[in-house]
This record gives structure tokens, sequence and C-alpha cells, in this order.
């Protein structure tokens, strides 16, 4: 929620997109981002938007790599990550940095 004590930066919208068949994602430096194969719409489900990509049926992993800028006025703020849903099991990175 944005109000006068809170401020809100939503990271929704297109991402990139890469699913990591091998398993190799982590040691190939995914986690300081990539250029994907495809974009997604975030909030969304992958199966359905690249059904026709082969992931209808996909269960593996599958990495979601989105670019952003930190607001000059968050400079000094406690900065807190939400995400609103993520199957299963998720791990998450920012510029390399596991946040867990």
């Amino acid at each position: 929620q944005r109000n006068r004590h809170r401020d809100l930066l939503a990271l929704d919208g297109l991402w990139q997109c890469r699913a990591d068949r091998d398993e190799s994602g982590e040691r190939a430096g995914w986690t300081r981002g990539f250029v994907g194969d495809d974009e997604v719409a975030v909030p969304g489900s992958i199966n359905e938007q690249l059904a026709e990509r082969g992931y209808r049926d996909f269960a593996g992993p599958v990495w979601l790599c989105r670019r952003f800028t930190v607001p000059a006025h968050f400079a000094g703020r406690r900065l807190s990550l939400r995400f609103g849903s993520a199957d299963l099991r998720a791990s998450f990175w920012l510029d390399g940095t596991h946040l867990g």
C-alpha cells in the first residue's frame, strides 16, 4: 500500500523468461541477470502465456529477470521486496546476491 509513510515501486509488467531445463542457470551466472529466450507478463501463468513455446506442461525451473532502477528518494531507507505469489519453490537474487 502506498501512502505518506510508505512508498511503492511496482515491478509487474513484462519480464525476461528462460527455462532452466538442465538446471545450469545458477552456474551459468543467471543470478546477475540474462537476456531471456521469451517474455512473460507478471503476474501471470508462464504455462499459459508460453504454451506454444513448449511451456504448457513444463514443471521444471524457470528463471525470470527484470531490470529496474530504484528511485533516488529511496536512498537510506529500509527496503523490502514483496512477492504476491510463487509456485512450489522459489529463490530470489538481486544483482547476484541471494535474497532468499
